[in-house]
């Protein structure tokens, strides 16, 4: 059988709690039941010396005796009987009565001992009395034993009170396990409760509501669990909603150039008379279009294998920066020659230690935005510096900047802002997902500062090289 988590705890704190009281019931009433019997021994002890001592030079007075210990017996509420060195009754108490013991001979354990010397005490457990203690003590006579006096006193009294201290006892426990149920049930309420509330939001999140949070302020453990839940919750659909809006953003990136090609292709099949130099131009944007077409496949592919690589194993190395640099700057030559812009290099001979590759890729993407972006008549300038610590890479443009908005998010996939940095340009919005990935797994730290209408400057923070 299957218990709820409130009634596990409900029955953890009645077991534990009715456990240690009836334990600590039974050992107060123990501790109690032993020191009345210790008592009841010491006075039946005192008892039997005074009957002792009022006696043991009498014993030949057999008439004088009886009267003494029957006015003694009354006082103490006890029988006494006179044993003799031969375990005889030589005078009862209760003489003359029909349980006169006079003249029998008791072997009883405590009368051995009494006879010889020494003074003990028991309590038995009679069909007919209850319980009974026996108590024995020797009678001395000029440092002889000369006999003992033998006790019989009924604990009746002592039993009805020790009945009355169970009785309380388990009264006790029993209230108090009832208490515990009734606050049990309340703490185990108020335990469950956030418990509840996060099985019910997993309930939600798990049928497709990532909308849904946990309602929970508190700043206990559930408290902080409900917060870190509902991040979990924000995060996912914040997930949800840039997975939906890359799909929808892929599915019109490519739908985009097939469209053109397609109404290229038509324009070719529906035009028969078209001279060649118009069948070039259109085989031309064709091209273009398929070439596009491709970096996007291949951006997008390689977004992909970059996040489904669960391990960031790198292959570091040496790598020449200067080199580097000069050779993607060497490519966009052309480019910026036909844009008219400047290209200032400043590139000391700097090695880092990276992976050439990915470097490559990273600061290939910076310096064709920064020539793509920048109109005619610009400055892109590249800029390496090196520190006690750190290499610094600048890449800074004056093209036409970006709001303050937009700079937050431009390394989101697919983000583009205004027109003015798309459009014409043609891009995607792609490379700068590719250089934020990259040089995350390569610890290189990237920031951008921008100012719309003078331009952005990309700032790379690099790891020396350990040569």
């Amino acid at each position: 059988m299957k218990f709820s988590l409130r009634v596990r705890l409900v029955l953890s704190y009645l077991l534990l709690i009715g456990f240690l009281a009836l334990a600590s019931g039974l050992l107060l009433f123990n501790y109690f039941k032993s020191e009345y019997e210790s008592q009841y021994r010491v006075n039946t002890f005192t008892q039997g010396s005074i009957v002792s001592n009022a006696i043991r030079y009498h014993l030949d007075r057999p008439s004088i005796v009886i009267e003494e210990i029957k006015e003694l017996s009354r006082q103490f509420s006890l029988r006494i009987l006179i044993i003799g060195m031969e375990n005889r009754v030589i005078l009862d108490s209760q003489s003359g009565q029909a349980n006169d013991l006079t003249g029998e001979i008791i072997n009883h354990g405590e009368i051995i001992t009494a006879l010889q010397g020494n003074s003990s005490a028991q309590i038995y457990s009679t069909p007919d009395y209850g319980e009974v203690m026996y108590s024995a003590i020797p009678i001395f006579r000029e440092e002889q034993v000369i006999g003992a006096v033998f006790l019989s006193k009924s604990l009746n009294e002592f039993s009805i009170l020790k009945n009355q201290i169970l009785n309380r006892i388990l009264l006790s426990t029993g209230l108090g396990s009832l208490i515990t149920v009734i606050f049990s049930v309340i703490f185990a309420s108020y335990l469950t409760k956030p418990l509840n509330k996060l099985t019910r939001a997993s309930g939600k999140l798990a049928e497709g509501n990532l909308a849904y949070r946990v309602d929970y302020k508190s700043k206990d453990e559930f408290g902080q669990l409900a917060d870190t839940f509902n991040k979990m919750a924000e995060e996912l659909e914040n997930q949800d909603i840039i997975k939906r809006r890359f799909i929808a953003d892929a599915s019109h990136e490519i739908r985009t150039p097939l469209s053109t090609i397609k109404i290229l292709v038509q324009s070719l099949q529906n035009s028969k008379d078209l001279d060649k130099d118009k069948v070039n131009e259109f085989l031309a944007d064709m091209n273009m279009e398929i070439d596009r077409l491709s970096t996007l496949v291949n951006n997008l592919l390689e977004l992909t294998r970059l996040e489904s690589q669960k391990e960031k194993i790198i292959n570091f190395e040496v790598v020449e920066l200067d080199s580097l640099i000069r050779k993607i700057c060497h490519r966009f030559n052309i480019l910026a020659q036909e844009k008219n812009i400047k290209v200032l290099v400043d590139v000391p001979k700097i090695k880092v230690s990276s992976e050439y590759t990915s470097l490559f890729r990273i600061i290939h993407n910076l310096v064709e935005n920064a020539i793509k972006y920048t109109p005619s008549g610009g400055i892109v300038e590249i800029i390496l510096l090196e520190s006690d610590d750190r290499i610094t890479l600048t890449i800074k443009d004056s093209g036409v900047g970006i709001t303050h908005e937009n700079l937050q998010k431009v390394f989101d996939r697919f983000y583009r802002v205004d027109g003015a940095r798309t459009g014409a340009q043609g891009g995607f919005g792609l490379g700068l997902s590719l250089v934020k990935e990259l040089s995350s797994r390569l610890n290189i730290d990237i920031s951008v500062e921008s100012q719309l209408g003078k331009g952005t400057k990309f700032t790379l923070y690099l790891p020396k090289a350990n040569y």
